[in-house]
């Protein structure tokens, strides 16, 4: 488990590569390809350009990170010393305690994955809760590219969390503006910070992986 930790640290760190690419990445090997994260970082650079499109500068990345991995390893038996949640992996199914709020769907927006946003809110109402969501067109929105991240909101009973009252059936923000369609990574509105001020409420969000924005409504 080390040794993979350590392989794990370096591909979540590589530089300005954005969860998506690296998430790519990672189906792309482990599920795809079926093989193991130690195996992907030490093929030849020619497999990695033609069979996963690698860039030179990616390339480069990889090869630094590869550089570093005695580093990360120190780094992951620190982890693993203080009993980090690492070692819960793959025990999800045995801990029936443990259960999904807000799942996918199919035919919508959020059918690939769904993340929280900002800190929830308590309201009279119940819950609100806005939450990151990602789109694959072969079974959610065929009007959203692949990896289309946009943000819907939930309203879960304030007695029982678990519960989904209301759930929008649309996102309310997604990628129409130019530096939200193109950038480090293309298609991203990612909201994360909410604030109420002088009466008006500020959404800020990362912007296609480069800039962050701001939504505000009265």
């Amino acid at each position: 488990m080390m040794k993979e930790a350590a392989y794990w640290i370096a591909l979540a760190h590589l530089p300005r590569w954005g969860h998506l690419k690296i998430n790519n990445l990672i189906v792309k090997f482990y599920h795809e390809n079926k093989i193991s994260i130690e195996d992907f970082f030490h093929l030849p650079e020619n497999d990695w350009r033609t069979k996963y499109l690698l860039d030179e500068k990616q390339i480069s990345d990889l090869q630094q990170a590869k550089s570093e991995l005695a580093s990360n390893a120190f780094l992951a038996e620190s982890y693993l010393n203080q009993k980090a949640p690492i070692e819960l992996k793959g025990e999800a199914i045995n801990m029936p305690e443990l259960k999904i709020i807000i799942p996918t769907r199919n035919k919508k927006f959020d059918s690939e994955l769904v993340e929280s946003g900002p800190p929830a809110m308590l309201t009279d109402k119940g819950i609100v809760l806005i939450y990151n969501s990602s789109n694959n067109p072969l079974i959610g929105d065929t009007l959203l590219k692949k990896g289309t991240y946009a943000a819907g909101q939930v309203l879960l009973d304030k007695n029982d969390p678990t519960k989904i009252l209301q759930r929008m059936d649309s996102y309310f923000i997604h990628p129409d503006k130019p530096y939200e369609i193109n950038g480090q990574v293309n298609n991203v509105c990612f909201v994360e910070g909410l604030a109420h001020f002088n009466n008006k409420w500020f959404l800020y969000y990362g912007t296609a992986d480069s800039k962050i924005a701001v939504a505000v409504k009265e």
